[in-house]
C-alpha cells in the first residue's frame, strides 16, 4: 500500500527526582520515560501505526498503555484479521 504522508508524535519524561536503575544512576530531570508513535496515512487516515513506550520505572507515566505482565514487548494488530502476539514474559 502507497502511503499519503507520515505522522510522527514524541513525549518525553523527565526524571521527578534522581534514582537508579540496574544500569545506573538517572539523574533528576534526564529522560526516564517516553512515547512515540509513527503512523502512515492515507486519504486523512491513519492505516498503520508503530508505537514504543519505555519506562525506567513502573510509576512513570501508568496512564500510558501497559503490559500485561512484568515488562516485554507486545504486537497487535487491529484490522481484518486482526492479531495479538503476547508479551514476550508470556511466551
Amino acid at each position: 500500500m502507497e502511503l499519503d504522508g507520515v505522522k510522527e508524535s514524541l513525549t518525553r519524561l523527565p526524571a521527578p527526582g534522581d534514582f537508579d536503575i540496574r544500569s545506573g544512576p538517572i539523574g533528576k530531570g534526564t529522560a526516564a520515560a517516553l512515547r512515540f508513535e509513527v503512523r502512515g496515512m492515507r486519504n486523512g487516515r491513519a492505516v498503520c501505526a508503530l508505537e514504543h513506550i519505555t519506562r525506567l520505572r513502573p510509576d512513570l507515566r501508568p496512564d500510558w498503555p501497559q503490559p500485561t505482565s512484568q515488562g516485554g514487548y507486545r504486537v497487535v494488530v487491529t484490522d481484518e484479521p486482526s492479531a495479538r502476539v503476547p508479551d514476550s514474559a508470556d511466551i
